[in-house]
């Protein structure tokens, strides 16, 4: 299923779809049926394509596009960079919020780069302009860490740590609300924010 969910979790459109390539078919068409000029869109590693980058761009819209083994060399690179501490205390803008969940303290990271020297495939992308890191720690109340996660985004957006910590949270905190349909519908949710609403 590929829905577009607005921030307060309710479908304003849907495609049902049963395999990966339709999925990614279903993006496009739902981008094709949607006025996105001046937002920002997101969506999970499945829509990080560059034909659906050169569509969110020609409709006049921005993105934060999450990376995973789908796109391997891009994903390597960007993780490459961030992994060079030096890269991270020179070349980033840094944002940090922590609050209690669940019992526990969780610290959100967020680290921000508009240097893209070292992205072998930076061309491949229409208008990429800043690549971005997050670092989810969740600690317990007796102080151990019970988990650690990373993720790595690109961008159009230029550098606004705090505004791309924004999208990203938000974008999460859809997912969350929708996670159910997972467990309990079976239903694979592909998650694209748009401004404040957001494909899934």
């Amino acid at each position: 299923m590929v829905s577009v969910v607005d921030k307060q979790g309710f479908f304003l459109t849907q495609e049902l779809v049963d395999n990966k390539s339709n999925k990614i078919t279903a993006i496009h068409q739902l981008l094709d049926s949607l006025n996105i000029k001046g937002h920002t869109l997101t969506c999970d590693a499945i829509g990080t394509q560059k034909d659906i980058v050169v569509k969110i761009r020609q409709k006049r819209a921005n993105y934060v596009l999450a990376l995973k083994a789908n796109q391997k060399t891009l994903y390597t690179d960007v993780s490459s960079c961030f992994a060079d501490p030096s890269f991270l205390t020179t070349k980033t803008l840094y944002f940090k919020t922590t609050q209690k969940a669940r019992g526990n303290i969780e610290q959100r990271e967020y680290w921000q780069s508009k240097d893209l020297s070292k992205l072998s495939t930076q061309d491949n992308w229409m208008d990429l302009k800043s690549i971005v890191m997050t670092k989810n720690t969740i600690t317990k109340p007796d102080g151990t860490t019970s988990s650690v996660q990373s993720r790595y985004f690109i961008s159009s957006l230029p550098l606004d740590v705090k505004e791309v910590a924004r999208v990203i949270r938000g974008h999460w905190l859809v997912e969350s609300a929708h996670w159910h349909l997972d467990v309990t519908f079976g239903e694979m949710l592909i998650v694209l924010w748009i401004g404040w609403r957001r494909l899934i």
